[in-house]
């Protein structure tokens, strides 16, 4: 039998719920939640831009999203670019 977790939206006008399994936290949201903070933590000491699940484009058509990116504004001596889409 599965056991399930219920968590209840806070944001909405109307009560609605979302059911998870607990594997899905234990295997996803743990993991990234240790990455988000260790990432929004360093980023805040030295002065670097942290993004949360952005587009990243290398060319043309290498294009793709971390769960995480770590770096540094081209006005602040960093190498990355951003384009007129942001």
């Amino acid at each position: 039998m599965k056991t399930f977790l219920r968590l209840r939206r806070l944001n909405s006008s109307t009560e609605s719920y979302t059911w998870l399994l607990p594997s899905a936290l234990e295997q996803h949201g743990k993991p990234d939640g240790i990455i988000q903070t260790w990432f929004g933590t360093h980023a805040a000491k030295h002065g670097l831009e942290h993004y949360v699940n952005s587009t990243v484009k290398f060319g043309r058509y290498d294009v793709f999203q971390p769960v995480a990116i770590l770096t540094r504004h081209p006005e602040k001596g960093g190498a990355a670019g951003f384009d007129e889409k942001g």
